[in-house]
């Protein structure tokens, strides 16, 4: 597989997470443990679900350096821009979702209210 082809499957795969996330904070089905502090977070200070994401696991990517010291694989430090990617991607997802679920909530209770 070429190298190109692979960073495309990359990036691919972290915007298909990016969207799931979305659809289960916004069709309230929870949060998995990883992103309910900084949905919590996002919630509470004014910033977007997906600055709170990268700040939280960049502190996360910290943690790890300081507990493993010289045993910390140089190769993790990549954990850095694809988190940038990934939470890069949730604040537009987030948006366009929320907007899309506006627009068919005032449809459907247009139709159905007197």
């Amino acid at each position: 597989m070429c190298v190109v082809s692979h960073w495309l499957l990359v990036l691919v795969a972290l915007w298909i997470q990016s969207a799931g996330i979305v659809l289960v904070v916004k069709s309230f089905l929870g949060t998995s443990p990883i992103s309910s502090l900084p949905y919590v977070m996002s919630e509470t200070f004014p910033f977007t679900f997906g600055e709170t994401t990268f700040a939280v696991n960049m502190i996360f990517l910290l943690g790890q350096m300081l507990i493993l010291k010289k045993k910390f694989p140089k190769v993790q430090l990549l954990q850095a821009p694809m988190t940038m990617i990934f939470a890069a991607d949730i604040s537009p997802l987030l948006i366009k979702l929320t907007d899309k679920c506006d627009i068919i909530e005032h449809d459907f209770l247009s139709a159905h209210l007197p």
